[in-house]
């Protein structure tokens, strides 16, 4: 304990012997170092957490970000569903339910009468069916001129339902002769129109089968063989 007090001694006897703007120093020096260190050990821990927090906040905008773009995303999927739903219900106007083709049949035969054809096969099909909608050809042979035929196939396009015309065939009455059809019954430049009118009717899909949520129960065991 001697000599720590006269070491102490000695250590202020050193400094009284220094100049004044070297005391001075000494004693800023002193006063200095527990300041900074006590500032740094108060500072550095808050730091830390700002710099934690600041990324944390980075990390929350980034992801708020990310969730807009999906909600984006999922809107615009929405308005595209929205829209086949509409042009789906849009074109399924066009497309009779099964009561109405009798009336869409009369309507093609109406047109041809219309524009002045006699109809010599006007026969239905049987129908084709597909996952939406049903094809439904109908068979026809008429006679009549040329402007008749094509004002006949105008009026038919003009139908509100969808009717397709297709596998048209023109031939003079002398490529007939000896057929169904004789040449001398026929009136000056008519013409023997063969085609088919293809037209279609909507068609419900199938509901889809319900979950089977009853789970299967596994047989029960078989009972043990009782040892012999």
């Amino acid at each position: 304990m001697a000599d720590v007090a006269k070491s102490v001694d000695a250590f202020f006897e050193k400094i009284e012997k220094l100049k004044k703007p070297v005391k001075i120093a000494i004693c800023v020096v002193l006063f200095l170092i527990p300041t900074g260190l006590f500032s740094w050990l108060s500072y550095y821990p808050s730091y830390e957490e700002i710099v934690k927090l600041e990324k944390d906040l980075g990390d929350l905008k980034d992801e708020l970000e990310k969730t807009k773009r999906e909600a984006n995303r999922i809107d615009s999927v929405r308005k595209k569903i929205k829209e086949a739903e509409q042009a789906f219900e849009s074109a399924k106007k066009e497309l009779p339910e099964s009561e109405e083709i009798p009336a869409l049949l009369t309507n093609i035969s109406r047109a041809g009468h219309d524009a002045g054809l006699e109809f010599m096969l006007f026969k239905p099909g049987p129908e084709k069916i597909n996952k939406y909608y049903a094809d439904i050809p109908v068979s026809i042979i008429v006679t009549g001129t040329y402007h008749e035929v094509a004002n006949f196939f105008h009026k038919v396009s003009k139908l509100h339902r969808i009717v397709n015309v297709k596998d048209i065939a023109l031939s003079s009455p002398a490529a007939k002769k000896g057929g169904k059809i004789k040449a001398d019954t026929l009136k000056e430049n008519e013409l023997i129109t063969s085609c088919t009118a293809l037209t279609y009717k909507f068609v419900e899909p199938p509901p889809a089968p319900p979950p089977d949520d009853k789970k299967k129960t596994p047989p029960p065991p078989a009972p043990d063989e009782k040892k012999k």
